[in-house]
């Protein structure tokens, strides 16, 4: 970097890579402010609307930013908001519902295995927008005192009950909570350190082994 004198003192003079730099910084501040208030304001709404009724349109005007902006900014990992905030409101209530819920094509150990890596995948194929969408999460609804993921597990239980596989005697919602808990404080614990300080998915997998096997 090369210099000038002025008035006794000795100024830099910042070359084109160092300018280069300061304005690629600048520009990634902004892009990280304007996704925050993208999945900030897409939380909020899912949360108080829900996920269907939510538009591009409704999200860009409570971020306050152009409907591109939503766009370039919430990329594929809406599906991760949608199963984290609003899985219960698309599975008809049926946590509540129990057995008496309509049971899904995929019941048993093995899908609930393929449930947890399904959910584990849709979490690490971006960390970083995962880190973000729980922390706006955790803001903006009781995701984790509600526990929503409940929903999408306790139908799978109560198959597998019908089915034989697992014991009739814990109530079936029970169960999804219990389930939900598991991948709520485990994902919580997956990204609080940085690097990640395990695999999410074999984590995951282990956990079940205890719920499968008992204590």
């Amino acid at each position: 970097m090369e210099s000038l004198v002025s008035g006794g003192a000795v100024e830099p003079i910042a070359e084109p890579g160092d300018v280069r730099a300061i304005t690629d910084g600048r520009r990634a501040r902004r892009r990280e402010v304007l996704r925050n208030k993208v999945y900030d304001a897409a939380i909020e709404l899912f949360t108080k609307q829900g996920y269907d009724t939510t538009t591009i349109d409704a999200i860009a005007e409570r971020a306050d930013v152009a409907r591109n902006t939503v766009f370039n900014h919430f990329p594929q990992k809406m599906a991760s908001c949608r199963v984290g905030v609003t899985a219960s409101s698309h599975h008809g209530g049926r946590a509540g519902a129990g057995r008496r819920a309509r049971r899904p094509r995929r019941a048993g150990r093995k899908s609930l295995r393929r449930c947890m890596a399904e959910l584990a995948a849709l979490s690490t194929a971006d960390r970083r927008q995962t880190v973000m969408v729980m922390d706006a999460s955790a803001r903006h609804s009781d995701i984790l005192s509600r526990q929503p993921l409940a929903a999408v597990f306790t139908p799978i239980v109560a198959a597998g009950q019908d089915r034989g596989e697992f014991s009739t005697t814990p109530q079936p919602d029970l169960v999804g909570a219990v389930l939900a808990g598991i991948y709520c404080t485990t994902l919580l614990r997956w990204i609080a350190e940085e690097p990640a300080p395990f695999h999410l998915a074999t984590q995951l997998d282990a956990m079940l082994d205890i719920v499968f096997t008992g204590l």
